[in-house]
């Protein structure tokens, strides 16, 4: 089972996202990784929110410190397709909850972006096993993570501090 870790779109506004406002998962749109095309269609985002409506993955979706599996500091409850979202098109994080230790991150500005960590065929092939049914599925947001270094850059997301001198890493 693989995934990939793609960074998309963060917060808009760190006040929004310390009151629960809608998180921008990822966007709708067409981005480049390597030698692929990644083509995310309003059918694709759409098919994320489903899977996580019916229970997929079978574990609490968390938030996590820069993918790296030391420990969640949130959870994704839920989320929707928005056509007409805060950030534009895409999937957002409708339900969270962040840790003291996840609020703690962001007040203080160690992290300005997030990147979903998905199981989905744009990724060769991979897909997804309901360990209940052994059915597999296409596009399961397994992950969330807050990040610095957003993979596709900041020129290209917004920032969720208000603050420009936590702004370009790199």
């Amino acid at each position: 089972m693989r995934g990939t870790f793609l960074a998309f779109e963060p917060f808009a506004s760190l006040d929004g996202v310390l009151r629960g406002d809608p998180i921008c998962i990822m966007p709708e749109g067409k981005f480049y990784r390597d030698d692929r095309t990644l083509d995310i269609t309003p059918e694709r985002l759409q098919r994320m929110a489903a899977n996580i409506k019916a229970g997929l993955p079978r574990f609490r979706i968390p938030i996590n410190e820069n993918h790296a599996g030391v420990g969640k500091v949130g959870t994704i409850k839920d989320a929707d397709y928005m056509s007409a979202g805060p950030d534009g098109a895409g999937l957002y994080a409708t339900d969270y909850t962040l840790t003291d230790a996840g609020q703690g991150l962001i007040k203080d500005g160690r992290y300005d972006a997030v990147s979903p960590e998905v199981i989905w065929t744009l990724m060769d092939g991979a897909k997804y096993q309901d360990p209940k049914t052994g059915e597999y599925h296409d596009d399961v947001i397994v992950g969330l993570a807050l990040t610095d270094k957003p993979y596709f850059g900041h020129d290209n997301v917004a920032r969720f501090s208000a603050d420009r001198e936590h702004g370009e890493s790199f």
